[in-house]
């Protein structure tokens, strides 16, 4: 197939292409502006011009028309971001075709992309997440990367499906066929088949029906960009049963805060996918579930405190009270503050925004729920609803002991779960 580049790019919506890939543009004059996709961009800096068709960021430097934007954004050639475009949006075709060789051999035409229906992706993303979870704790890499953050809690990255990409899931992957045509079309694997996500911590997003719709990845390297997503608009919401089961919601400006959060204690938490990442799947989450006081934890650098005015903005009608956490000097953001401090800390700012009766970590909930009674064969230990009860049925030496659990709780009667045997 011959590709008319001229043709495509007059005929392709700029403005369209760029908004598909998550950048939010405004309208200035007859520019566009938003957050370059390329780098770290704390204040608007991406300039798209459609009356001329091209792109450019002062920032940083890249430039372009709209198959170079795709091209990279993908990470793919000018010519495989042509037959993109073509395959993705509806109304730009190819001006030409090569003249066949003979007219009784034509040329036959190039497959179009794949479209999946909403089974089959949910199916595809799972058994992605699925295989990054599991390489997460064979490639030490990631891992090491979540504890330097503090970011390592099991249970929590059993939770999220907390998963890394190190290159190897097209190794694993028949050579072609629907599942390799499949994770092409959702962006998994750009056209050369190799891996979006690759140096990515990975967490998946969810629909409030629980089936993934989309992946998001941080890079572990200093590379740029930071943040990676799928091709296409944002959807689902990190953590978005906190809001089925409580009224007060805290809000993180990026996925790796939410989780700091949440492993914090705080569990009641979502997270946006930047200052700008509010999305119309957020503003449902809190219209269906009557949320009814947030608690903003953007960054604290000027794009975080701009973000968190306009979200404010944009909540202030949806909930009865919002709330702007205030962070110490010289913290950025909620996993920096907790790298240095605990849930106690944490509560001292909320202390100050809502004196009375502020929101507490579930860490600091439970521990007010102990209560340990000696007995004069052990002892017993509550937490909540919950009660222990340890008796030694041996005399107890410097190297065994040996002793009878009974576990009681609101739906079971008492009895004899286990028997422990320990020091020996």
């Amino acid at each position: 197939m011959k590709l008319d580049f001229d043709h495509i790019k007059r005929t392709t919506d700029l403005v369209r292409v760029v908004e598909s890939y998550g950048v939010k543009l405004k309208r200035t004059g007859r520019n566009y502006v938003g957050r370059c996709c390329f780098h770290e961009d704390k204040t608007p800096s991406l300039i798209v011009t459609p009356d001329k068709g091209l792109w450019h960021c002062p920032g940083c430097g890249a430039a372009g028309n709209v198959i170079q934007f795709v091209a990279r954004k993908e990470g793919i050639s000018d010519r495989e971001a042509a037959l993109k475009l073509c395959q993705a949006i509806p109304g730009v075709k190819p001006a030409s075709t090569l003249k066949p060789a003979s007219a009784d051999a034509p040329t036959a035409p190039k497959p179009a992309a794949p479209v999946l229906s909403p089974g089959e992706t949910t199916r595809l993303l799972q058994r992605v997440v699925g295989f990054y979870a599991k390489t997460l704790h064979k490639d030490r890499v990631g891992l090491d990367y979540l504890k330097a953050r503090k970011l390592d809690d099991p249970t929590m990255l059993e939770v999220f499906q907390v998963g890394y990409s190190n290159g190897t899931l097209p190794g694993v992957l028949p050579q072609a066929g629907e599942i390799v045509d499949g994770l092409k079309a959702l962006g998994v694997l750009n056209q050369k088949g190799q891996e979006h996500f690759r140096g990515c911590i990975t967490v998946p997003l969810f629909d409030t029906a629980g089936n993934v719709t989309g992946i998001y990845g941080r890079r572990v390297s200093g590379d740029e960009p930071h943040h990676l997503y799928l091709p296409g608009p944002r959807r689902g919401v990190f953590n978005s049963t906190a809001a089925k089961t409580n009224q007060t919601l805290f809000i993180a400006e990026a996925i790796l805060d939410g989780m700091a959060l949440w492993q914090a204690g705080f569990k009641n938490v979502i997270a946006i996918y930047g200052t700008n990442g509010w999305t119309a799947d957020h503003e449902q989450l809190l219209k269906d579930n009557g949320t009814a006081e947030v608690f903003l934890c953007l960054d604290n650098d000027e794009a975080g405190r701009k973000g968190t005015e306009q979200l404010k903005e944009k909540v202030a009608g949806m909930v009865k009270a919002v709330h702007v956490v205030q962070w110490p000097e010289g913290v950025k953001d909620a996993n920096d503050f907790f790298l240095s401090r605990g849930p106690k800390d944490f509560e001292a700012l909320l202390q100050a925004l809502k004196p009375q009766a502020p929101p507490v970590s579930e860490h600091t909930a439970r521990a007010g729920q102990e209560q340990i009674t000696m007995t004069p064969d052990g002892f017993t230990a509550a937490y909540g609803v919950r009660r222990y009860e340890l008796r030694a049925i041996e005399k107890p030496s410097a190297s065994r002991l040996k002793a009878t659990i009974r576990a009681t709780g609101p739906r079971a009667t008492p009895r004899v779960d286990w028997t422990s045997m320990a020091r020996s």
